[in-house]
């Protein structure tokens, strides 16, 4: 295989275990914080790995690499954020009253 074909493939198996990562964490009754860093690490991972393999490889289908690494349902993820950091920022607020 060619080296595009080996980047997109273990950049795809890489997604895959994000998003079993992703998944088992919704299970579990995680605190906000670390919800809130798991969303923003399976964005960037996800963001940072289709930019790098565009740089590499230019004629490579975006539209076939963004579906298979599903980034649209790892930017979905990202609702909600806000409200996590929130709730992290006031449990600070109230732990160090002064």
């Amino acid at each position: 295989t060619t080296l595009t074909d080996q980047l997109k493939e273990e950049y795809t198996v890489n997604a895959s275990v994000l998003g079993m990562l992703w998944n088992r964490m919704n299970e579990l009754t995680s605190p906000s914080n670390a919800l809130g860093n798991a969303r923003q690490s399976a964005f960037k991972t996800a963001s940072d790995g289709l930019r790098l393999i565009l740089g590499t490889c230019p004629t490579i289908n975006t539209a076939e690499l963004s579906q298979g690494v599903n980034l649209v349902g790892i930017e979905d993820k990202m609702r909600g954020l806000i409200d996590d950091m929130d709730v992290v920022s006031a449990k600070l607020r109230e732990i160090f009253k002064k």
